[in-house]
């Protein structure tokens, strides 16, 4: 199956590889002329892209308490913090806050935009 796979791998960039050179040779003129009307406009008239995010908006405060809930009640075992080599699962971060998932409301989770 491996081979076959590398066989078709191969075989669909030699065809990419013919249709790019193709068109090189077609519109090579074309993109000259462009090149030369429009210099450094690609260098210097990038669109910019905000990467900016805010965690918070990935969900609201009652999503992340039904999500805590649930992750409770189904994985008490994983791992969700790591310190110098030492792992900490969720049972035991929840008894080093002494909280209890039943007893978190809205107000504790304390979410700002």
């Amino acid at each position: 199956m491996l081979k076959v796979r590398k066989t078709y791998c191969n075989q669909r960039l030699k065809i990419l590889n013919s249709k790019f050179h193709l068109h090189l040779l077609v519109n090579e003129k074309k993109e000259f002329v462009d090149l030369l009307v429009a210099s450094h406009s690609d260098f210097y008239n990038v669109a910019k892209v905000d990467t900016h995010i805010h965690a918070a908006a990935c969900m609201n405060q009652r999503n992340l308490l039904q999500f805590i809930r649930k992750t409770y009640e189904q994985d008490l075992e994983r791992v969700v913090q790591e310190t110098g080599g030492k792992k900490t699962t969720l049972r035991e971060l929840f008894q080093k806050l002494q909280l209890n998932p039943d007893n978190l409301d809205l107000d504790a989770l304390n979410m700002r935009a």
